[in-house]
């Protein structure tokens, strides 16, 4: 159990990444939030802040039940049903895209707070976070690519030397502990390569802190449970899937359970309308003719984009996924004896 002691600001942690989307940054940040309250912290001293992807609003926004996804995004509000539903309280939640403003705001809306969460910010310059946590992914490493246009990162690799830990997303759940030692021996190789790039541009460049302090993690789909009474959908259940996500496929491919008739997909983030809403109520209909106990199928991200729209959350049978996270190997020891450092360093003992 950690002893608890004030500190005028609170101590923040980033949770980023440098690859654009899919990387499951959402369901990392709610199982570090569950890591934290695990080590003793009181719920109520641990923040949220999110930019908000995606939403009408601009400047700082508290995070609460009364908000929807055009107000803070549809990540902000994921994160805070989760926390609220493991922890059966509210916590000090907000959206702001200057995030140094709205730790500020978060801290003195909340005397209480002490750690704050960031949703991203990785790149958020004018941020001086304490530490941050960075994903990669099991199938496509950060150093592997190049950045936008030609690749898909944010910017150029050797960004991750400040990583204080490395956790790799998207893995096989059964992976070996030669294999993750030979991930770790590529991802070293590799940056090695990026950082003697950097020093050839004169950018003076340190070892990787994380270099010695990898994780690994696999992800799972939930069973599909019914977005109001919370029952779960029968195995073998034929389904519409209905998407609006960075990585579809890593979602169709582990519902095997279930009987795909069709994957309707849009874009991240996509911005529903009553037009599409309207589409899949047709579409549900033309199917249920032949299959009566025909559902529809989408993640919970997707469904505080739709919620707002007559007719599907209402009259449809709709049931909601998420994605699961799973430690593997020794990365549950690794995050608990990271985040205690973290707390350590910054005055909590």
């Amino acid at each position: 159990m950690l002893k608890w002691t004030s500190r005028p600001t609170p101590i923040s942690i980033v949770i980023g990444n440098i690859n654009v989307g899919g990387l499951g940054k959402t369901p990392t940040l709610i199982w570090i939030f569950k890591q934290l309250v695990d080590l003793g912290l009181p719920p109520q001293t641990i923040g949220v802040l999110s930019r908000g992807y995606g939403r009408k609003s601009k400047g700082f926004l508290p995070v609460d039940q009364t908000q929807n996804a055009s107000t803070v995004g549809d990540e902000p509000l994921e994160i805070f049903q989760e926390v609220q539903r493991h922890v059966n309280l509210s916590i000090p939640f907000a959206v702001c895209e200057n995030r140094p403003l709205g730790i500020n705001l978060l801290k003195a809306k909340n005397p209480d707070l002490q750690v704050v969460l960031l949703d991203d910010g990785f790149q958020h310059l004018k941020l001086n976070h304490h530490a941050s946590i960075l994903l990669c992914d099991y199938q496509k490493p950060f150093t592997n690519d190049l950045p936008l246009p030609a690749g898909n990162l944010r910017e150029f690799p050797f960004a991750s030397n400040s990583a204080k830990t490395i956790l790799v997303t998207n893995c096989p759940s059964n992976l070996t502990e030669t294999e993750a030692l030979l991930f770790k021996k590529n991802l070293s190789k590799h940056m090695a390569k990026w950082n003697l790039l950097g020093q050839l541009f004169l950018i003076k460049q340190k070892s990787p802190l994380w270099e010695n302090h990898v994780g690994f993690l696999s992800s799972k789909t939930s069973d599909p449970i019914h977005h109001h009474t919370l029952e779960s959908l029968k195995s073998g259940a034929k389904i519409i899937l209905i998407t609006g996500i960075a990585k579809p496929y890593r979602v169709a491919s582990q519902l095997t359970n279930f009987s795909i008739l069709e994957h309707v997909q849009f874009p991240d983030h996509h911005n529903f309308t009553q037009e599409n809403v309207n589409h899949f109520m047709a579409k549900f209909n033309d199917f249920v003719r032949q299959f009566p106990e025909a559902a529809i199928v989408t993640t919970r991200k997707d469904y505080f984009r739709l919620q707002s729209l007559n007719g599907i959350t209402k009259t449809l049978p709709l049931f909601l996924v998420h994605v699961e996270i799973y430690p593997l190997l020794n990365t549950q020891e690794l995050i608990n004896s990271t985040l205690k450092n973290i707390l350590h360093e910054n005055t909590i003992n």
